[in-house]
C-alpha cells in the first residue's frame, strides 16, 4: 500500500487559471494533467508544435502553430484536461468555455503537462551514454 500512496502523491499538480470578471474579481478554474490515454496525442501535439519549453514559443512563430489539425488536437486535449477537473460538467458549457477562453487554456495545457515532457527529456540526457 505504501507504493500506491506514494504514486498518488505524484499524479501531477493542477494548473489554476484566473479569469477576470467585469467587476474586477477573479474566478479560478482548475486544469488537471492529462491521463495516460491522452499522452500519445499530447506528445504528438508537442512534436508537431516543436515545443521543448514554454520559453521557446515566441509571437512570430505562434501563427505557424495554428494549423487546423493542431487546433483540433489542442481543443480536444483542453477538453479532456477540464473534464478531469470537472467530471460532471455539461459538455456544451465546456465547449463554449473553451471557445471563449482558448488562448488562456492553451497556455495552461502546456504548463500543466510540459513538466512531464521535460522530466522525461532530462532523464534521457542524464543517462545517455557518451
Amino acid at each position: 500500500m505504501r507504493g500506491i500512496d506514494a504514486m498518488k502523491r505524484h499524479l501531477g499538480k493542477p494548473e489554476i487559471i484566473k479569469l477576470r470578471n467585469e467587476d474586477g474579481t477573479y474566478d479560478e478554474i482548475e486544469m488537471k494533467p492529462l491521463t495516460m490515454e491522452h499522452f500519445p496525442k499530447l506528445c504528438s501535439l508537442f512534436s508537431a508544435l516543436e515545443v521543448d519549453s514554454l520559453d521557446k514559443i515566441d509571437d512570430s512563430e505562434m501563427l505557424k502553430m495554428f494549423t487546423e489539425e493542431n487546433v483540433r488536437l489542442m481543443t480536444e486535449l483542453i477538453y479532456e484536461s477540464l473534464k478531469q477537473a470537472y467530471p460532471d460538467s455539461d459538455e456544451e458549457v465546456l465547449k463554449r468555455f473553451i471557445a471563449v477562453n482558448f488562448f488562456d487554456l492553451m497556455g495552461a495545457l502546456f504548463t500543466v503537462n510540459l513538466p512531464q515532457i521535460e522530466n522525461t527529456k532530462v532523464r534521457r540526457k542524464r543517462f545517455k551514454k557518451k
